[in-house]
């Protein structure tokens, strides 16, 4: 009678330590789940839409405001994964590196198999790869020992798969795509934009009096404020341009359109200090009007000074 009640004893303890061990292990890998940050997940929202489909194949049940996962090793029809996945918010981008049996396309009409299929590791990769996932190296690193999916990571971050096929519960299948996630959208370089020069244009009226070619100081301020936007850009050239109304004869308004702009241009170079080389003076004379000379209004639009940026 002790001995059996000694035995009994042992086996109590052995259910009870076996109890904790379950226990344990699916703390360890709840704790897995809810401590790593690296992949997708399905929420409780997303694992409701599992319901009518594979709802209890992948996915007990939904309670409360955990997604509960079937502890069956399964092999799923390849259309059940992909009402899995899509559940994920994913969908099917590239079919022609899929395992054999997994999906036909036919003028771009994908057909799932209906047969199911225990996949390799290897295949199953190429499978979350179809659908835009890629495999983290850090996170499957932290369950390479648990269920086999991969064999060995090496210290660059290449991961070794398992080549036999294997069906997996639905928390391992679920801890595997733990370690998936989308790539990362490429970082968007905007490309600065340099303000587009569209040229400055100064009355001669103001800048010069009448019939003359120096510049008043008084207007020295006005050529200063040109003159710094125009540095700002080294690459920037400009065109001084002289135009006169017309008044007078061609040859006499040509020299006297040259000389303005050569005034304009060499105030530039000997007080802003702008390069030579960055400037040119051309005189326009009364050959390009941008108003009539019939009144005194548009002959006054037209005795003016441009300076056009060139690239």
């Amino acid at each position: 009678m002790l001995f059996i009640e000694k035995n009994a004893k042992i086996n109590k303890e052995e259910k009870k330590m076996k109890k904790v061990m379950i226990v344990a292990g699916c703390m360890a890998m709840t704790f897995a789940l809810s401590t790593m940050s690296f992949g997708i997940e399905l929420s409780t929202q997303q694992a409701d839409t599992l319901k009518g489909s594979v709802s209890g194949v992948y996915v007990t049940e939904v309670k409360g405001g955990k997604v509960i996962y079937t502890d069956k090793a399964t092999a799923y029809r390849p259309a059940e994964w992909d009402t899995i996945l899509k559940a994920y918010g994913l969908t099917l981008s590239d079919s022609k590196d899929l395992p054999r049996g997994y999906a036909t396309t036919t003028s771009g009409k994908t057909t799932f198999s209906e047969q199911a299929t225990a996949f390799s590791p290897i295949q199953y990769d190429e499978i979350f790869r179809a659908y835009g996932l890629q495999l983290d190296a850090a996170c499957i690193q932290k369950t390479i020992n648990a269920f086999g999916y991969a064999t060995a990571v090496s210290s660059d971050g290449k991961v070794t798969l398992g080549d036999k096929a294997t069906a997996f519960t639905g928390m391992e299948y679920a801890s595997i795509l733990y370690c998936y996630n989308l790539p990362a959208k490429k970082k968007v370089v905007e490309k600065k934009v340099e303000p587009e020069h569209t040229g400055w244009v100064m009355a001669s009226d103001y800048l010069f009096d009448f019939d003359k070619s120096v510049i008043k100081k008084k207007y020295y301020s006005k050529l200063d404020e040109i003159a710094i936007q125009i540095k700002k850009d080294p690459k920037l050239r400009v065109e001084i341009q002289g135009h006169t109304d017309g008044v007078g004869t061609e040859k006499y308004n040509m020299g006297l359109s040259l000389r303005r702009a050569n005034a304009v241009r060499n105030y530039f170079i000997k007080k802003s200090g702008i390069a030579a080389n960055r400037l040119t003076a051309v005189g326009f004379g009364k050959t390009r009007p941008i108003a009539t000379n019939e009144t005194a209004e548009g002959r006054a639009q037209n005795r003016r000074v441009e300076l056009k940026p060139i690239k």
